[in-house]
């Protein structure tokens, strides 16, 4: 009996454990285990990533608030197996992140509890971007697309540079394409001297912050000197002409003109591509104001402009406002302190006044519209000068303006500004050649590195070089009744330092006392006769000389005589065009004269010429920087030369076009013709001259008026500007 009880209690035991766990349910003796998968090594954000937490066997009870975490939070939590849980985890903030989950927060089947996973670091970058504003940069003033460079910004460790902030911290102020871009373009501003912009880059990554700024400098270089010509004052139905001959590339010639209107009514120039064109005055009821502006570009692409003022009047109105004439007293300025204009020599007078900030760094003008306005200098990295224009309308609606320049100093600068100084005022004849001198201009501690000359009045004359300290430019001709106008031309000079001053000098022309047309230049030879010299295309002489052949010390081919000298003549044009020049006569030429110039490459030489039917008017073109031009430099023609017998080889009295041979030889033909027209010739001017002390030409046959009495046929109507 004791031993059934003894046998039957294995198999009661064996019933109770059946009962007690539900049918499926396999006995598990084995602990589960989790381990954190898929964690960034490094995070540079506070944005959001995921963790999965992988079991080794289905679990139950494992919760979000089970996942411990150092410097985040738990932002979103699933799992669709049971196994595998996707853990969205958001940084808190800057800082290194660990995440951990204990042991036993979650059960297998068998009740058992988990064993603790292995913690998971996360670090944390908290480097600061690097910012790279790419290499300093040289570029040409009006270049359309300077690039700058923050393509070699980078991160560490390893992140992603997501920001960009161009900011301008120096030089006459310029607009970005996009100031938040990597690349960011600009076009270069005019500058009147080479100016310094410099940019400052911080770029930003996509948690740390903004980088330390790093800085490029683009230096703006001056490689063009743009001159629109004087401002006018007609009347309408006028024809005008406009003219930006004296516009100068530095480094290279002129490749292109453009002209624009931009303001007034509307008018057509018969060419926005030449240098010089033309329109008609409009109709206006009393006045009217035209602003044209001229765009000038050069090979290398560099652009510059200067604008025109055409003052347009009624046939009734005769008045013309006086030029407008503004100096500074004081026109130097520290950074950050205010500048008050403080004017001398006004003629101010007028009933409107507005001023124009021109170049420079911007600045704020106060009170633009009268005469004293003011502004606060900027703070500068380095001495400049700011241009200002003034325009002062009067009482019958004629516009004037002036140009002037305010220094800026940096904040450490004892710099002093250069002193400009124009030369004394002339008195000329029409047709001299005139020199202005600015080589008195100085700097007490430094040095003047360049010179822009500008007509500010008168009767517009071209001139040798606009950047010379002494250049030239024939006086044109006037009318008798127009003796002793004036015209007035201003120099500004630029020291080594960027500082500025101007100063004007006025030079009149009187009657030289030989009739002829008023757009004719006219000169008396070294044999005493009157000769009229005229240009066409809107070119203009800079020089005009007469002087005896045999100043000339090279002889060889030397033509037996110049029956009126030797004329030694300079002309502006447009750069590699051609010019036509004609001289007017005082009487026919012979028909075996012909006309010799001399080179000093080539010696004496017969050049092509076109006589008119009667003989006294001779036309020769010339093409700047070929064969017969004697001035290397772009856009001036120097020829001197003189009308002489022809060459035996050339027996029907019709120019040799070949050039003489310059190493000696024979000058060919027999002497005896022409020495009897030489002694013909100068018996007359000897007559001429116990008659009269200069010879008048408006009686001349060469000298004969159109209807207009303003116009000479022989020059070609529109003979264009190819070279």
């Amino acid at each position: 009996m004791n031993r059934m009880k003894f046998t039957a209690f294995p198999f009661f035991l064996a019933s109770v454990f059946a009962t007690s766990i539900s049918p499926g349910v396999a006995f598990a003796l084995t602990t589960p285990s989790v381990e954190i998968r898929d964690q960034p090594a490094i995070v540079n954000s506070t944005a959001a990533f995921v963790v999965t937490a992988v079991f080794s066997e289905v679990v139950s009870g494992f919760l979000d608030t089970d996942v411990m975490l150092g410097n985040a939070a738990v932002t979103s939590f699933s799992s669709t197996d049971g196994i595998t849980y996707s853990i969205e985890i958001t940084p808190s903030g800057a800082g290194d992140i660990s995440i951990d989950i204990a042991a036993g927060v979650a059960q297998d089947t068998a009740l058992n509890g988990n064993l603790a996973a292995t913690q998971a670091l996360i670090d944390f970058d908290t480097i600061a971007p690097f910012a790279d504003a790419g290499p300093d940069q040289v570029v040409n003033e009006g270049e359309l697309a300077v690039i700058l460079d923050g393509g070699g910004s980078s991160d560490e460790p390893p992140g992603m540079v997501v920001g960009y902030a161009w900011t301008q911290t120096a030089g006459p102020a310029v607009t970005l394409s996009d100031a938040t871009a990597a690349l960011p373009e600009f076009t270069a501003p005019f500058v009147i001297s080479d100016e310094v912009l410099r940019f400052s880059l911080v770029v930003t990554d996509d948690f740390d912050g903004p980088s330390s700024a790093d800085t490029v400098a683009i230096t703006v270089t001056n490689v063009l000197a743009v001159n629109a010509g004087v401002d006018q004052q007609v009347t309408e139905g006028e024809t005008v002409q406009l003219n930006g001959l004296n516009s100068l590339a530095i480094n290279g010639s002129i490749t292109d003109y453009q002209w624009t209107q931009t303001e007034g009514p509307s008018v057509e120039l018969n060419s926005n591509g030449s240098a010089a064109p033309t329109f008609t005055a409009p109709q206006v009821d009393a006045t009217s104001l035209l602003v044209f502006e001229l765009i000038v570009s050069d090979a290398s692409g560099a652009r510059d402009f200067a604008t025109s003022f055409i003052n347009v009047r009624d046939q009734l109105l005769t008045g013309k406002a006086p030029p407008l004439e503004v100096e500074l007293v004081d026109n130097t300025v520290s950074s950050e302190a205010k500048y008050q204009f403080d004017l001398i020599a006004d003629s101010f007078g007028l009933n409107t006044v507005e001023w124009y900030q021109v170049n420079g760094t911007g600045v704020m003008l106060i009170d633009a519209t009268s005469v004293l306005p003011s502004f606060i200098a900027p703070v500068k990295t380095m001495d400049g000068s700011t241009g200002f224009e003034v325009r002062a309308t009067d009482s019958d609606g004629l516009v004037v303006r002036a140009g002037v320049n305010v220094n800026i100093r940096q904040p450490l600068s004892t710099n002093i500004a250069p002193l400009a100084d124009a030369g004394v005022d002339q008195q000329v004849n029409e047709s001299d050649t005139v020199f202005l001198d600015a080589r008195d201009s100085s700097d007490v501690d430094g040095s003047i590195v360049r010179f822009y000359w500008q007509q500010t009045a008168g009767s517009l004359a071209l001139l040798s070089s606009i950047t010379s300290a002494r250049p030239s430019f024939v006086a044109p001709p006037i009318a008798a009744a127009d003796s002793g106008s004036t015209l007035r031309f201003e120099v500004v000079v630029i020291d080594d330092a960027g500082f500025v001053d101007r100063d004007s000098v006025t030079v009149t022309v009187v009657d030289n006392g030989i009739d002829g047309p008023d757009n004719v230049a006219t000169i008396v030879s070294t044999t005493g006769e009157a000769i009229g010299i005229q240009t066409n295309n809107g070119s203009s002489l800079v020089t005009l000389e007469t002087s005896d052949p045999s100043s000339i010390l090279d002889n060889a081919n030397r033509p037996e005589f110049l029956a009126f000298g030797l004329i030694d003549f300079g002309v502006r044009v447009v750069p590699g065009s051609r010019v036509q020049v004609s001289f007017i006569l005082p009487s026919p030429a012979p028909a075996d004269l012909t006309w010799w110039k001399y080179s000093n490459a080539d010696g004496w030489m017969e050049y092509r010429a076109n006589f008119n039917a009667t003989r006294d008017v001779v036309t020769i073109s010339i093409t700047d920087n070929g064969r017969a031009d004697d001035d290397p430099t772009p856009g001036i023609i120097r020829d001197p030369g003189g009308l002489g017998p022809a060459s035996a080889m050339n027996d029907t009295g019709s120019p040799n076009n070949a050039a003489a041979s310059s190493n000696g030889g024979s000058s060919g033909g027999s002497t005896g013709p022409y020495l009897l027209i030489l002694l013909f010739l100068l018996a007359i001017a000897t007559v001429k001259r116990s008659s009269a002390k200069v010879a008048k030409l408006g009686v001349r046959p060469g000298f004969s008026h159109s209807e207009s009495g303003s116009s000479l046929l022989p020059l070609c109507e529109n003979p264009g500007l190819s070279p």
